[in-house]
C-alpha cells in the first residue's frame, strides 16, 4: 500500500535549534527518490500571543491511495509577551518563550462519527497503546472532559495528561500534559488536539495538532515537539477503522 504525506513548515527556522523531526525539516536536494520535495517561501506576518511570525515556508512530500497525510508546522520567533491564559493552569506573566504548533491531517474512508468513536474516547489508547506504551490508566474521572490519564512506557517513565475538551458535537478533543513528559524539558504548555471533520457521508479528515510554548533557555529541546508519533497513531487508527469497515 502506498503511504505518503504532504508537509508544510511555517516560521523561522531558529539557527540555534537542532531540528530532528523529518516531517518538518526541508531538504534542498532535488528529486530524492521515492520522495520528491519542493519548497516555497512567502512573506507573511501574524500576531501569535504577542509575537510576530515573520515568514512562512512549505515543504511538499508524497501522495497516497487509501488515505492522505498533510503536516503543517508553525514556529514563532523568540518573543516576550503578556499572553492571555492558554489553559486554566497557565499564568499569563511576561516571559521569554517560543510558541509553536505542528499539525497533521489524514483523509480516511469512514464517517467522521465512526472515527470519533476512537478519537473521542479512551478507545484511542486501547487501539494504539500496545505499540507505544506499556500501560495507560485513567487516574481521575471517567475518560471524559476533565479526566486525567497516566501514560507509562516500558522503561517505567510516565507522563500525565488532562482531557481539557471533549466536544461530542464538533468532534474535537484536547489534552494537555500536566506532569512529567515535555514539561520536564522546559515546555510550559504541551497541548494535543484531535479533530474528526466530516468530508462526505462515508469519509472524513482526521486532524492532530500539537501546540506548545517553551522557555528560551530550553530551546535546544524544541525538537521534542515532534508530530511523528501522532502520524504513526493516525495511520494505525486509519488501518483499524478501514479493517473494521471491511468486516461489516
Amino acid at each position: 500500500m502506498e503511504i505518503g504525506m504532504t508537509c508544510f513548515a511555517r516560521g523561522p527556522f531558529l539557527s540555534s535549534v537542532p531540528f530532528q523531526n523529518p516531517t518538518a525539516v526541508a531538504s534542498s536536494r532535488p528529486n530524492i527518490s521515492p520522495v520528491s520535495f519542493s519548497s516555497r517561501l512567502t512573506s507573511s506576518s501574524s500576531i501569535i500571543g504577542g509575537g510576530v511570525m515573520p515568514k512562512s515556508s512549505s515543504l511538499k512530500v508524497l501522495k497516497t491511495r487509501q488515505y492522505s497525510q498533510l503536516t503543517k508546522r508553525k514556529i514563532g520567533d523568540k518573543l516576550q509577551f503578556q499572553a492571555p491564559p492558554l489553559t486554566s493552569a497557565f499564568s499569563p506573566v511576561a516571559a521569554i518563550r517560543t510558541w509553536g504548533s505542528v499539525s497533521t491531517e489524514m483523509e480516511v474512508d469512514v464517517p467522521a462519527t465512526e472515527a470519533w468513536k476512537l478519537y473521542g474516547t479512551v478507545d484511542l489508547k486501547r487501539v494504539t497503546v500496545p505499540q507505544y506504551l506499556a500501560k495507560v490508566e485513567i487516574v481521575q474521572g471517567d475518560g471524559g472532559e476533565g479526566s486525567i490519564c497516566k501514560n507509562t512506557s516500558s522503561d517505567g517513565s510516565y507522563f500525565k495528561e488532562r482531557f481539557t475538551k471533549v466536544d461530542n458535537t464538533k468532534l474535537v478533543k484536547e489534552t494537555e500534559e500536566t506532569e512529567r513528559g515535555h514539561l520536564d524539558y522546559g515546555f510550559t504548555l504541551f497541548r494535543i488536539r484531535f479533530e474528526c471533520i466530516p468530508k462526505t457521508k462515508d469519509s472524513c479528515i482526521t486532524r492532530t495538532t500539537i501546540e506548545y510554548t517553551i522557555k528560551e533557555e530550553a530551546l535546544d529541546n524544541i525538537g521534542k515537539a515532534t508530530i511523528s508519533g501522532s502520524i504513526n497513531i493516525m495511520k494505525d487508527v486509519a488501518d483499524y477503522l478501514i479493517k473494521q469497515k471491511s468486516t461489516v
